[in-house]
C-alpha cells in the first residue's frame, strides 16, 4: 500500500517538474545557475500548486489529456495526486520526464510523505550533508471552477450466500446393526463429513452405491472425523439414503453428519427422519421444541417379532409388533398422555427399543478382576529414575508411586463396577513370586476391596524387578472358576509396567523354544487365550512406561477379545482406566442390545417425527455456523461478539457408556442457570433417551462469555465428567456488508483469505478482475490498496466476518457467494491528505 501511494504521487510530481522546468528555463538568467539550483524546490512546489494541466503547452502534457489519463482543468499537483491514487504508471513517468528535462546540477527528488517517488541525482540522499526542502499539503480533489467534476468511486461488498451447511444428528446411542438415514436435498453437495463415536470399522453407501471404507473411533468418548469420499454424482435431487454398514452389531454412541451445499435452497420442514436400523432396534435420542407446540406426530415403519416401544420423556406412547408395520401415532393420542406445556424450550429424551431383549445392565451382571503390577516400575514414575534408569526414590525403604495413581485407578474401577447391584470385583497383585503377593477374591464388598487397594502404598515388599505375569493370569482365571456368578459376564483388566520374569507358568501346556527352554511370554499369551476360549473371560490390557512389553500385552488382548492401551504418562493412568471402563460398560452394562435367540428387527428410515410449532422470525443478516470444542471434560465456553445475534446453540455430548446427565450455563447477567437435567424425566436412565445434542434456548445466551458445564452419569446420584471432545455448535447472525470510503479507483485485486478452519482460499474480487495486484486477510498479513474502493469494501466485509479479530474469517465462502456494487460519484473530494515534498541535497 505504501508503494502504491508513492507511485501515485510520483506521477503528479513529474508533471509539476515539467512545468517548473519550463517556467524556470524561461524566467531565470543563466548567470545565476548556482542560486537557481538551490531554489528549484520552492519554484517546483509553487508551479505544481498553481498551474493547470491545460495551461502547459507541451506535447507530453497534451497527450496525457487527450488519452484521458489527465484533466486539463485541475492543477498539476492535483493531477499528480489523482494519478498516484489511481496507481497509474503515468505518475512516475511524468515526474521523471520533468526532472530529466530540467537537467539540474543538484540532486533533486520528489517525496509524498516518507515515500520517494522519483529523483535525479549524482549522490545518494542517505549520504547528503545539506538538504533544502519545500512542502505543499494536498487535502483532496475538489470541483473545478468551470463546473467539471473530478470522479470518485465507492463500493459495497456483500455475501449473497448460496452455500449452506446442514447437520444431521444421531442420538446418544443408535444401533445395533446397519444404520441408514434419509437426507432431503438442499442443493448440490460439495462436502460431507461424519463425526462420531463409532463402534467398529464401517463402509458407507449412498443411494446403494459404495462410497468408501472408514475406521472406527478410538473410544466411545473420543469421536473420529472422516471426510466422505467417492460421493460425486451419487446424490440425486430426490431424497437420498446414506447407509453405514459394519461387520458386527454397529452402533454410533453420539455423532453427526455435516453436509455443505452450494446453490442451496432453504426449504423449511417440520419433519425429521429417524435413523433406520437393520439388526436390533435400539435408539437413545432426543428432540427439541423451540416454542409453543401445536401438533406432534410420530410415524414408525418397522418389522419386529417382539414388541417395539416408543418412549417420549418418561411416557410410553406406543407398543406393538408385526411384519412391515406402518404406524402413525397421532397428535390426539400423544396429547392425551403428555402435557405440551412441559415440552416448550426443552430437550426431550426419546427412546425406541425392544421388549424381551436384554439391554445389558437391566438383567446381566458383571464380574471383573483387576490384575495390577506391583513392581518398582509401577510403584514409582519411570520418569523419576536416576541416570541409569534403575533407581527410584524411596521413603522409609518403600518404593513410592507419585500421587498413588495405581490406587486411584483401581478405586475408580471398584466404584464404577460395584455401583450396580449384583456385580462383583476381585483384585490380584503381580509380583515376582508364583502366588499373588496381594489379592482379594470376587466380592460385592466395596469397603473391603478399597481397603485392599489402600495397601498398595503401605507395603515395602512389592518392589520386585520381574513379574510372574502368567501366574497372575492363571490365578485370576481360577478365581473366576471358583467364585464367579454363573450368569455373569467375565472381564479381566491387566495393567503392566515392569519386566516379565522367565520362570515357567503353572498351566497344563507350555511352549518350548527350539533350545528346549520355556518361554514364559508365550505362556502369558497362551494363558490369556485359554481364559477366553475355555472360560469366556475377556481380557483388556494396559501398558505403562518405556520398558513394558507391549507386544505380549497386545497379543494377550487380541486372543482374549479385549483391547490393548499403551499409556506412557503415569499421570494419565486414571484417565486410561476410565476409557477402558467405558468400553466395558457400553458393551456389557448399559445401552447395547444383546440377544441369544436370533431375533432380527428393522426400523425403516422413512420413520419420522413431525413437529408443528410457532415459528420465530429469523433476524436479517448473514448466517454464520461455528463450532467450539470444550476446553476440558466438563467445561465449554461460548463467546458472543457484541455486533451479532444468537440464532441457535447446541451442545453435543460424547457420553460414552453413560448418559448426558446435566447441563448448566453461567454468564455475568444471569449467573448459573440449569438448562437440562435428565433426572427430570425419570430415575432409571436405562429406560429413557440419551440426548446427544442439547439445545440451549437462545434467550439464555448473553453477549460476552457464556460458560457451559456438562456432566454425564448412569443415575441421578452417580455423575462424572464428560468428554473433552464435546462441542458447542452454534449459529450467529451478522450483517454481511462492507463499505468503502470515496476512493480514486475501483479495480479490485486477487485476495488470499484465511478462514477459521485454518484453510486458505485465493479469490479474485471482482470475478472479472484481470490484473496482478494481490491483497490478503490472514493471521500473518492484512494488506490492500486503501485507494481502491473495491479492495476497501472487501476488507471491511472480511473484518466484519472475523468475529474475534484474529485474522481468520469465521464464515467460509467462495467467489460465487460475493457480490460487489461499485458506484461512480461526482463532486465529492477524495479522502486524501498527504504532504508533497521537493528536496535538493548535496
Amino acid at each position: 500500500m505504501t508503494n502504491k501511494r508513492g507511485y501515485y504521487y510520483s506521477t503528479d510530481a513529474l508533471i509539476a517538474v515539467v512545468v517548473i522546468f519550463l517556467v524556470i528555463f524561461a524566467l531565470k538568467p543563466l548567470g545565476e545557475k548556482r542560486e537557481i539550483q538551490v531554489n528549484v524546490q520552492e519554484d517546483l512546489i509553487s508551479v505544481l500548486s498553481n498551474l493547470k494541466m491545460g495551461e502547459v503547452n507541451d506535447s507530453y502534457f497534451q497527450e496525457l489529456i487527450s488519452s484521458g489519463e489527465a484533466s486539463e482543468n485541475i492543477t498539476i499537483l492535483e493531477q499528480i495526486v489523482e494519478l498516484y491514487a489511481k496507481d497509474s504508471p503515468e505518475a512516475e513517468n511524468l515526474i521523471n520526464y520533468i526532472l530529466i528535462n530540467l537537467k539540474p546540477e543538484e540532486n533533486i527528488g520528489v517525496w509524498v510523505g516518507n515515500d520517494l517517488i522519483a529523483s535525479v541525482n549524482k549522490t545518494s540522499y542517505e549520504s547528503s550533508t545539506e538538504i533544502w526542502t519545500s512542502r505543499e499539503l494536498v487535502s483532496g480533489i475538489k470541483k473545478t471552477e468551470n463546473g467539471d467534476d473530478v470522479k470518485g468511486y465507492s463500493a459495497r461488498a456483500f455475501l449473497k450466500r448460496t452455500d449452506n451447511i446442514e447437520y444431521y444428528f444421531f442420538g446418544g446411542y443408535v444401533g445395533d446393526g446397519n444404520i441408514t438415514i434419509l437426507i432431503e436435498p438442499k442443493g448440490k453437495v460439495k462436502d460431507i463429513k461424519i463425526e462420531g463415536a463409532i463402534s467398529e470399522n464401517f463402509q458407507v453407501y449412498i443411494n446403494g452405491n459404495f462410497a468408501g471404507s472408514y475406521n472406527k473411533s478410538p473410544s466411545e468418548i473420543e469421536p473420529i472425523t472422516h471426510s466422505l469420499t467417492n460421493y460425486s454424482n451419487l446424490f440425486t435431487s430426490d431424497i437420498n439414503t446414506i447407509e453405514f454398514k459394519g461387520n458386527k452389531s454397529l452402533y454410533i454412541a453420539g455423532g453427526h453428519l455435516k453436509i455443505s451445499y452450494e446453490n442451496s435452497t432453504q426449504v423449511p420442514t417440520s419433519k425429521r427422519y429417524l435413523p433406520g436400523i437393520d439388526g436390533l432396534i435400539n435408539i437413545y435420542d432426543s428432540f427439541y421444541i423451540p416454542s409453543n407446540l401445536t401438533s406432534l406426530e410420530f410415524y414408525l415403519h418397522y418389522t419386529s417379532p417382539v414388541d417395539l416401544f416408543l418412549v417420549v420423556g418418561n411416557e410410553t406412547i406406543y407398543e406393538g409388533r408385526g411384519e412391515n408395520v406402518q404406524q402413525t401415532i397421532t397428535n390426539a393420542e400423544i396429547i392425551s398422555k403428555i402435557n405440551y406445556k412441559d415440552l416448550i424450550k426443552k430437550t426431550i429424551p426419546l427412546r425406541i427399543g425392544l421388549e424381551e431383549i436384554n439391554y445389558v445392565g437391566e438383567t446381566i451382571t458383571l464380574d471383573l478382576i483387576s490384575v495390577t503390577d506391583l513392581s518398582k516400575y509401577m510403584r514409582c514414575s519411570i520418569f523419576q529414575y536416576g541416570p541409569n534408569k534403575n533407581q527410584c526414590n524411596t521413603a522409609n525403604g518403600i518404593w513410592m508411586l507419585p500421587a498413588n495413581y495405581s490406587e486411584e485407578a483401581n478405586k475408580l474401577l471398584i466404584n464404577e463396577i460395584l455401583y450396580y447391584a449384583g456385580n462383583q470385583m476381585g483384585f490380584i497383585g503381580l509380583g515376582a513370586s508364583e502366588n499373588p503377593v496381594l489379592s482379594h477374591p470376587l466380592s460385592t464388598n466395596k469397603n473391603s476391596l478399597l481397603s485392599t487397594v489402600d495397601r498398595l502404598s503401605l507395603e515395602s515388599s512389592y518392589d520386585a524387578n520381574n513379574l510372574r505375569l502368567c501366574s497372575g493370569i492363571t490365578s485370576a482365571t481360577q478365581e473366576f472358576v471358583s467364585n464367579a456368578n454363573s450368569n455373569a459376564i467375565r472381564v479381566m483388566i491387566v495393567m503392566l509396567a515392569g519386566q516379565i520374569s522367565t520362570p515357567p507358568c503353572n498351566i497344563a501346556t507350555i511352549d518350548l523354544n527350539q533350545d528346549g527352554t520355556i518361554n514364559s511370554l508365550d505362556d502369558a499369551i497362551k494363558a490369556s487365550c485359554d481364559a477366553y476360549n475355555v472360560q469366556n473371560i475377556t481380557i483388556h490390557t494396559i501398558g505403562y512406561g518405556d520398558i513394558v512389553d507391549t507386544n505380549t500385552l497386545s497379543a494377550m488382548a487380541a486372543c482374549a477379545n479385549g483391547t490393548f492401551t499403551y499409556q506412557p504418562n503415569v499421570s494419565e493412568l486414571v484417565d486410561t482406566y476410565q476409557e477402558v471402563i467405558d468400553k466395558i460398560l457400553i458393551q456389557y452394562k448399559f445401552q447395547t442390545a444383546k440377544t441369544s435367540t436370533g431375533v432380527h428387527t428393522k426400523l425403516y428410515p422413512d420413520s419420522y417425527i413431525k413437529m408443528e410449532y410457532e415459528k420465530e422470525e429469523t433476524p436479517f443478516g448473514l448466517v454464520i455456523n461455528l463450532e467450539e470444542q470444550f476446553t476440558s471434560a466438563s467445561i465449554g465456553t461460548l463467546n458472543v461478539p457484541n455486533n451479532t445475534e444468537v440464532e441457535e446453540v447446541k451442545v453435543i455430548s460424547y457420553s460414552g457408556a453413560k448418559w448426558t446427565n446435566e447441563i448448566n450455563l453461567y454468564n455475568n447477567e444471569n449467573g448459573w442457570d440449569n438448562i437440562f437435567k435428565l433426572s427430570d424425566f425419570g430415575q432409571q436412565y436405562i429406560k429413557i433417551g440419551d440426548p446427544y445434542n442439547i439445545i440451549i434456548p437462545k434467550d439464555k445466551i448473553k453477549k460476552g462469555a457464556n460458560q457451559i458445564n456438562l456432566t454425564t452419569g448412569v443415575s441421578p446420584s452417580n455423575s462424572s465428567e464428560g468428554s473433552v471432545f464435546n462441542k458447542i455448535i452454534y449459529t450467529l447472525i451478522k450483517g454481511g456488508l462492507g463499505y468503502s470510503p470515496i476512493s480514486a479507483s475501483a479495480k479490485g485485486c486477487i485476495w488470499n483469505i484465511e478462514f477459521s478452519d485454518n484453510t486458505n482460499s485465493t479469490i479474485i474480487i471482482p470475478t472479472d478482475y484481470n490484473g496482478t495486484k494481490t491483497c490478503s486477510y490472514t493471521t500473518l498479513s492484512n494488506s490492500y490498496n486503501e485507494n481502491d474502493a473495491i479492495a476497501n469494501a472487501v476488507y471491511d466485509l472480511l473484518k466484519n466476518l472475523d468475529l474475534d479479530l484474529n485474522g481468520k474469517v469465521d464464515s467460509k465462502f467462495s467467489s460465487q457467494d460475493l457480490s460487489i456494487d461499485s458506484s461512480e460519484i461526482s463532486g465529492i473530494p477524495y479522502i486524501i491528505s498527504s504532504e508533497v515534498q521537493v528536496r535538493i541535497w548535496r
